[in-house]
């Protein structure tokens, strides 16, 4: 059996996806295992858009293999009652990224980045200008709790 065009589009969207998914994860909880630099001086900075990201295509992905199965259940069943323009692959998966982007949007405010100060004390200071020079540290990001 042939494959539709916009069947394959939507596989390929899906391996897109997937693989989006994986790359971010590999940043995410690979790398700073991997090296304590990246732990210290990169991943502090990143995570709190990396985390958003993973979660973004974590349900791209899960949407898209439901678009897979109802792409396919509509083709076989040749349903009269969608039109061409309901099975664009394309729109289905830019609808899938809007959707999945619309419920991981909290996910973007969960996570900030901030400096934290540590005086010879080890006492926590949040601003720079009441830290003695050469005593502070970066603290990599904190969770807003809400």
């Amino acid at each position: 059996m042939k494959i539709s065009p916009d069947f394959a589009k939507i596989l390929v969207a899906l391996a897109v996806f997937d693989n989006l998914l994986l790359i971010s994860v590999f940043f995410l909880f690979t790398v700073p295992m991997l090296s304590d630099t990246y732990s210290a001086e990169v991943f502090p900075y990143t995570v709190p858009y990396l985390y958003p990201l993973a979660n973004t295509f974590m349900t791209c992905s899960g949407y898209m293999t439901v678009t897979v199965g109802v792409n396919r259940y509509l083709e076989l069943s040749q349903l009269g009652c969608c039109s061409r323009s309901c099975r664009n692959a394309v729109l289905q998966s830019w609808l899938v990224l809007a959707i999945a982007a619309a419920v991981n949007a909290p996910k973007w405010f969960e996570f900030t980045y901030e400096h934290v100060y540590v005086d010879a004390n080890g006492t926590e200071v949040k601003r720079l200008s009441d830290a003695p020079m050469g005593n502070w540290i970066s603290y990599c990001y904190s969770y807003k709790a809400s």
